[in-house]
């Protein structure tokens, strides 16, 4: 059986973005870093770009959407998610709906008696 990371964590600094080349991801994270120093893994290539270029890699679609949506909304402390839906027609694209995550609301049985 093979287990395969299915993360993949985008740092800032500044104006430019650590990106890693790597194939596979499904979950992404995006956070601040003061420092630009890396330690090189044999998990991808890791390089800083400048976050005006980044929609000008060349990547899939769900990381080009997630990158376009942070970039919209950097200023916010929200946790979003991403679901990837099915467009409908013969030209149909996949796009990605975005919502808040929020605190579950929990439900109380009802006991009848």
């Amino acid at each position: 059986m093979e287990i395969r990371q299915m993360a993949t964590a985008f740092l800032s600094n500044g104006n430019d973005m650590l990106m890693m080349k790597k194939a596979g991801s499904r979950l992404f994270d995006f956070g601040e870093t003061t420092h630009r120093a890396f330690i090189p893994s044999d998990e991808g290539d890791l390089f800083w770009v400048p976050k005006d270029e980044l929609l000008n890699l060349h990547t899939s679609i769900l990381i080009k959407a997630a990158i376009r949506h942070f970039l919209q909304n950097q200023e916010t402390e929200a946790i979003w998610i991403g679901n990837v839906l099915n467009g409908e027609g013969a030209a149909a694209r996949p796009r990605v709906e975005w919502s808040i995550m929020q605190d579950t609301i929990s439900f109380e049985p009802i006991v009848q008696g």
